[in-house]
């Protein structure tokens, strides 16, 4: 499932990379990025905190993406769909990978 999250964050990554050099300050670029390396890391530390953390704002981030959406859809057309596709898909993937990682901690303790 954290394989899924890298390749779509390489993909995001790779866009934005056609347009020029990558904006690291944007958030729409150190946020899952910051995400991503903290869920890459609870991996190894197995650590129940930092997985709800990560779980909760994945799952919120990727609510607001797709209210976003919803809401700039119906008042303008012509939007780049794929861009909040994609977001949507990162983050319910990071939030998807941080649930496994709170039941993988859960299941080892007995």
């Amino acid at each position: 499932m954290l394989a899924a999250v890298f390749v779509l964050f390489g993909l995001t990554l790779w866009r934005w990379g056609g347009q020029g050099p990558i904006p690291w300050t944007r958030s729409a670029i150190f946020f899952p990025g910051g995400l991503l390396i903290l869920a890459a890391l609870n991996v190894h530390l197995r650590a129940k905190g930092l997985a709800w953390g990560v779980f909760s704002l994945a799952l919120v981030s990727c609510f607001i993406v797709v209210g976003t959406w919803v809401v700039a859809d119906r008042a303008w057309a012509g939007l780049p769909t794929m861009d909040f596709f994609r977001a949507s898909a990162l983050y319910g993937f990071l939030a998807a990978a941080a649930l496994f990682q709170l039941r993988v901690g859960s299941s080892e303790r007995g």
